[in-house]
């Protein structure tokens, strides 16, 4: 064999220092998911921080009588904020408000400010992305858009927070690297610009958070460039100037391991004020675990006071502090990180001059990251408390009434939701990739046949899809799609590919957590399914024969065959059709460790059992042998020397690992295959023959290590020396995921660039041959994780199945063969 091409070229090393980015932190960018990387393509002031679906519970407000929760983050249809008026049993939305110029991902709601009957809203992606504020006021009629703020020639950014009171509002914006904060003089309904407040030489950030305080007061809390929380608080005089009449500092540096919170410039700081005091919460402050301090003013300069300091109950951190409210002696304080992301408020009650100690409240959310606190409102009656990861990421928020005219009684209401924002279900006839186009989605070569949106299979609300595989019933030929979800598995018969027919579900196992991965394989004539980071999940085992007896007009929620439980929870999952073994890889939370590869037999389905363990521990970023996927297969390539032999590639992070397990017992290691810059080897397939690896780096677009999304070619005609052949790269940079192989095509998933095809005749030259953008609203970017998650293409009938993350399940097809 010609070694000629072996040497790979290094990068610079100031793109191999980006480095390798750990399992932990992987998992943090990927939700939260990471958390900015599901972000709208917000300007840099109005980047977000928890950037989970549509986020209903992102910001709440409380007016008279009634409660608002913010839904900044839609895709597809412009923000809004829902108007509840909560009652003893139940609680019902009034209106839904929305911008009267609004457009799809504007923002609208992102921050929230309310007084008596009017609110102010920010939305920091309207305008064309420079933003914008709205005044909305109350009537016998409900409630009607009466102002809107506008950015100024040159500023990038307009309403990430906001303040209101009788007389004044307040904005912040942003111009290149500087926040100010545009003051407003307020006359009922309209609004009359009467400032600007500037920051110091010096400072960081400017209006971090607001809070008018008394009649003409506004406090501004920032930091400086060493990393001091800061508060200003400014008055205004009675010609209408403002002065900046006095600058509190903590005294104590910003934490950089607040966890997630110390990767949103927008939650260093929270305020809240009620008559002439400030509360000021300091999610950053005690390394991470926060602090909340109040002040009072002294008269006749307004110069701010400390009163009183309360640090984090054990229950509400780290990150207590992250949102405060104050209103008739109840102090509520938002923990959102605490409890693992679960989040929690404490809530503080002043009695004979004292606050007692906290009740802590911990909310309804228990799946994804609820982070239930990061919005929080609250008026003598009435307070509610927001929960934007709840529902895998729709949202939820909680509304709290007080019970009792006087005293520290609040009872708990109902769940609050939104309408959930998805997509319209493409069935009965197939729409063709013409000019680029089919239906809303642009395309090339590749036809859409059918969407099923995501709702419309059996998932609950917020969750999203992941994987898909596909069964060929051998009795009557029928084809079916088996897709995960975030909350559990549907099934789908895509026999009449132009009307797809949902057939029921497979939750999760009882007891597990939702999570966004899922990986679903089929064995045979029964699905096997495992998810990550669950908990006690096991790996559930479904006789997919049972499918045929389903009335599609009552479709039913299964429960699994067979439960294999020397797993707790799986990122992957890998099969061997011919042997009848599985293979899990990413192995947590219990059971048997096994460094790379579980190993379990199902020949008898029903009692699926422990076979082995296989593990290469030169391999991974955690522990040794991590391995994020495999392809097991019975070999018939060009190495004599394994013929016949099963053997399994490990797609293990750091490198590729290549394992004979032909002995379940005894397994082998073969050899490892590494190359210099990879971030995160993530998965790969066998071309047919067996003779060529495509492999996918899903981290190294991100880390600066390819300026576009890259394939790695490796020729394995010597699996005991495998040779890199050649790279491929694309046009775009988009995150690449999961890639399959059939015949001369190889199907990629790559996340916000949709399903690329690629012509693979020439396994060293692939070249485009057509695509399938499923996420048109997502920006082909590194880092974007909306979009074409799995792929399905080796149907006999030559239609392709694509699951998209929250889109739904596609069923497309090639316009025309390949030549």
């Amino acid at each position: 064999m010609d070694r000629s091409r072996q040497p790979i070229p290094r990068q610079p090393d100031d793109a191999a220092a980006a480095g390798r980015p750990r399992p932990s932190a992987r998992k943090l960018r990927r939700f939260g998911l990471a958390v900015a990387l599901l972000a709208l393509p917000l300007p840099a002031a109005a980047q977000q921080l928890y950037d989970f679906g549509t986020a209903f519970g992102r910001a709440a407000a409380v007016a008279d009588g009634e409660v608002l929760v913010a839904e900044p983050q839609n895709v597809i249809r412009p923000g809004r904020v829902y108007v509840f008026r909560p009652a003893t049993t139940s609680e019902r939305t009034t209106q839904v408000l929305t911008a009267s110029d609004g457009i799809r991902s504007d923002g609208f709601g992102r921050a929230l400010a309310a007084h008596g009957e009017a609110v102010l809203v920010g939305a920091p992606n309207a305008a064309e992305g420079a933003g914008a504020g709205y005044l909305f006021v109350r009537s016998d009629e409900g409630w009607r858009e009466a102002a809107r703020l506008d950015a100024p020639d040159g500023t990038e950014a307009v309403g990430s927070a906001v303040a209101l009171s009788e007389r004044v509002a307040a904005v912040v914006e942003q111009s290149g690297e500087r926040e100010r904060v545009r003051l407003y003089r307020r006359t009922g309904s309209a609004l009359a610009e009467e400032a600007l407040l500037e920051p110091r030489s010096g400072d960081r950030r400017f209006g971090a958070a607001l809070a008018v305080l008394g009649d003409d007061g506004l406090v501004v809390c920032g930091s400086d460039e060493a990393g001091m929380l800061f508060l200003d608080h400014f008055r205004r005089g009675t010609s209408g100037e403002w002065r900046r009449v006095s600058r509190v500092e903590s005294g104590e540096p910003l934490s950089n391991q607040g966890g997630l919170l110390s990767q949103d410039p927008y939650k260093e700081c929270s305020l809240a004020t009620d008559g002439d005091g400030v509360a000021v919460g300091m999610p950053l402050a005690g390394a991470g675990e926060g602090r909340v301090a109040l002040y009072r003013t002294e008269d006749p300069d307004g110069t701010l006071v400390a009163d009183t300091t309360l640090d984090a109950p054990d229950d509400a951190t780290p990150g207590f502090g992250t949102t405060v409210a104050v209103s008739g002696g109840s102090l509520w304080v938002g923990a959102p990180e605490a409890r693992s992301r679960l989040g929690a408020v404490a809530r503080f009650q002043r009695a004979e001059g004292r606050w007692g100690d906290p009740e802590i409240l911990t909310g309804p959310g228990t799946n994804f990251m609820p982070v239930f606190g990061l919005a929080l409102a609250a008026g003598p009656e009435l307070a509610v408390v927001g929960s934007p990861g709840d529902a895998y990421g729709a949202g939820t928020a909680v509304a709290y009434r007080r019970t009792e005219a006087v005293g520290a009684t609040w009872t708990e209401g109902t769940t609050l939701a939104g309408e959930a924002e998805g997509y319209e279900a493409v069935r009965g006839e197939r729409v063709d990739c013409a000019d680029g186009e089919a239906a809303i989605f642009t395309c090339e070569q590749m036809d859409l046949v059918a969407l099923l949106p995501v709702e419309e299979m059996g998932a609950s609300r917020g969750a999203m899809v992941n994987d898909v595989w596909g069964w060929t019933d051998p009795e009557t030929g029928r084809e079916y799609a088996v897709v995960g979800r975030s909350d559990g598995t549907s099934f789908v018969d895509v026999t009449e590919p132009t009307r797809p027919i949902y057939l029921g579900q497979l939750p999760k196992t009882p007891g597990s957590r939702g999570q966004a991965w899922r990986d679903v394989k089929v064995l045979r004539n029964h699905a096997l399914v495992v998810a990550d980071n669950a908990g006690e999940h096991g790996m559930q085992v479904f006789d997919l024969t049972r499918l045929r007896d389903v009335d599609p007009a009552d479709p039913p929620t299964f429960e699994v065959d067979a439960l294999y439980t020397d797993i707790a929870s799986a990122h992957n999952l890998a099969v061997n059709e011919e042997t009848g073994f599985a293979y899990t890889v990413g192995n947590s939370g219990g059971g048997r460790g096994c460094g790379s590869i579980h190993m379990i037999d199902l020949n008898d389905p029903d009692n699926p059992t422990f076979a082995g363990c296989y593990t290469d521990p030169s391999v991974g970023l955690g522990a040794a042998g991590q391995t994020h996927d495999a392809q097991c297969v019975v070999y018939r390539g060009p190495d004599d020397a394994y013929q016949g032999r099963e053997i399994c590639i490990g797609f293990s992070e750091t490198a590729i690992t290549i394992g004979d397990v032909t002995d379940k017992e005894d397994p082998v290691v073969v050899t490892q295959a590494t190359m210099p810059n990879t971030a995160y080897i993530h998965q790969g397939w066998l071309t047919e023959d067996q003779r060529y690896l495509f492999v996918n780096d899903e981290l190294d677009e991100m880390n600066g290590l390819t300026e576009r999304t890259r394939t790695m070619i490796w020729d394995v005609a010597e699996l005991d020396d495998p040779v890199l052949a050649g790279t491929y790269l694309a046009e775009s940079n988009a995150t690449d995921h999961n890639l399959y192989v059939t015949g001369n095509l190889m199907y990629q998933s790559n996340y916000a660039a949709g399903l690329r095809v690629l012509d693979v005749t020439d396994p060293e030259q692939p070249r485009e041959v057509g695509f399938f953008d499923t996420a048109p609203f997502a920006e082909d970017v590194p880092g974007f994780f909306d979009g074409s998650w799995s792929n399905y293409p080796f149907f006999e009938s030559g239609n392709v199945l694509v699951t998209s993350h929250k889109q739904g399940l596609f069923v497309l097809r090639r316009s025309v063969p390949l030549s």
